[in-house]
C-alpha cells in the first residue's frame, strides 16, 4: 500500500485539514501518516492553537524516518518558524510534494516566507484569492514548479488553471460551481501522484473525485 504524508492543521469539524486529507487518502486506498501544524476549533468562535516548532519538526522527522513515503501534501502551516526546518527536510526527499500554501498566519511576512518552499515541491495548488497575494492581481506566475490556481472565475464558469514554468497553461473546468473551493483537491492530486500517475492525469482524476464525492 502506498503512503501519503499529510502536513496540515487539525480541524475538529472534519471538513478541512488533516481530517479531510485522511478521508481522501482512504478513498484512493492509500495509508495516511500525518504531522499537525496547529489545531483549529470551531466551537463558538474559531480559534487557532499553534504548536511549538520542535513538536512540529519531530512529527515530520519521525514520519520520514519510519515510513516509506510515496508523496507529501502540505496544507496550513500557520507558524512562520516551521518554514526553514521544513525546507531542509524537503531538500532530502525525492517523492512528489504538493503544497497548498494557506496564508493564514500571525506573521505578516508569511506570504513571502512560504515562497521559500516553492523550489522543493512538485506542485503549488492555491485558490485564486491567495494566488493574487503571492503572484499579483494579474497572476503573472513566476515559479520553479507548476502552479494550479483553483476556482478562477472565467466568464460564466469556474476553472482550475495549471501554469507551467515555460508559460504554457492548461485549463480544467470546475463543475462544482462558485461556492466550492475544493479543500480535498490537493490531497487527491498528491494521492494520484503517489500512485504513479502524471500531473495532468492526477488533476483530472482529482477534479472528478471532487465532483462525485
Amino acid at each position: 500500500m502506498k503512503t501519503l504524508l499529510c502536513i496540515s492543521n487539525s480541524d475538529c469539524s472534519g471538513d478541512t485539514g488533516i481530517q479531510a486529507d485522511i478521508k481522501t487518502s482512504l478513498h484512493f486506498k492509500l495509508s495516511c501518516v500525518n504531522a499537525l501544524s496547529c489545531i483549529i476549533t470551531n466551537l463558538k468562535e474559531e480559534e487557532i492553537f499553534e504548536l511549538e516548532c520542535s513538536c512540529f519538526c519531530e512529527q515530520v522527522h519521525y514520519a520520514l524516518k519510519h515510513h516509506s513515503i510515496d508523496a507529501i501534501k502540505i496544507g496550513m502551516l500557520y507558524n512562520i518558524n516551521f518554514i526553514e526546518p521544513l525546507k531542509q527536510m524537503l531538500s532530502k526527499v525525492t517523492v512528489p510534494v504538493v503544497l497548498e500554501p494557506n496564508l493564514v498566519s500571525k506573521s505578516e511576512n508569511f506570504p513571502k516566507a512560504v515562497q521559500e518552499l516553492f523550489a522543493y515541491v512538485s506542485l503549488i495548488a492555491v485558490d485564486e484569492g491567495q494566488a493574487k497575494i503571492i503572484f499579483g492581481d494579474e497572476l503573472e506566475i513566476n515559479s520553479p514548479c507548476p502552479v494550479l490556481v483553483k476556482n478562477i472565475k472565467n466568464d460564466t464558469k469556474r476553472i482550475h488553471r495549471l501554469f507551467y514554468a515555460n508559460n504554457t497553461t492548461i485549463e480544467f473546468e470546475n463543475e462544482l460551481g462558485d461556492d466550492v473551493m475544493g479543500f480535498s483537491l490537493s490531497a487527491s492530486i498528491a494521492c494520484n501522484l503517489a500512485l504513479g500517475l502524471d500531473l495532468e492525469k492526477s488533476i483530472e482524476i482529482s477534479k472528478d473525485f471532487m465532483f462525485n464525492t
